[in-house]
């Protein structure tokens, strides 16, 4: 049985564009090293997006901030910590 107005395609052709990058509307692009959030990074994002965390605050310097506060975008992912609620005493 043959089929009308059937063309095989030239494979080794679209092969080589393939290759070339001329087939492809766009390159695929993989994303490098620097490009991929860390661990930490993400376990951070991740307590900052929770609105049950009010308080952060470093693990090295333990000053408490709230969630706020621009201090908080200093503290390094891998020293960053949160807290749910802050029960201080007020010594008068």
């Amino acid at each position: 049985m043959k089929l009308k107005n059937y063309k095989p395609l030239d494979t080794d052709k679209i092969m080589k564009q393939l290759h070339n990058g001329k087939a492809m509307s766009e390159k695929a692009v993989e994303p490098s090293l620097s490009q991929i959030p860390s661990v930490a990074h993400r376990r951070r994002q991740s307590m900052m997006d929770n609105t049950n965390y009010k308080y952060a605050y470093s693990r090295k310097k333990l000053i408490l901030h709230d969630k706020d506060c621009e201090s908080v975008k200093h503290i390094s992912d891998e020293d960053f910590e949160m807290l749910r609620a802050c029960k201080i005493k007020c010594v008068s």
